[in-house]
């Protein structure tokens, strides 16, 4: 059985300490936030 796996880089999307002044945090992103429900997924920190 092949189990397909995605790598996605989001380059420039990242999160804040601090959610009040992110724009991520704070823009409407349907879809994303769909991924990150469905799927499991980690954070790289730099």
């Amino acid at each position: 059985m092949n189990k397909k796996v995605i790598l996605m880089i989001l380059d420039g999307w990242g999160h804040s300490p601090n959610p009040e002044v992110s724009a991520i945090d704070n823009a409407e992103t349907p879809f994303i936030d769909s991924l990150y429900e469905k799927y499991p997924n980690a954070e790289l920190r730099t």
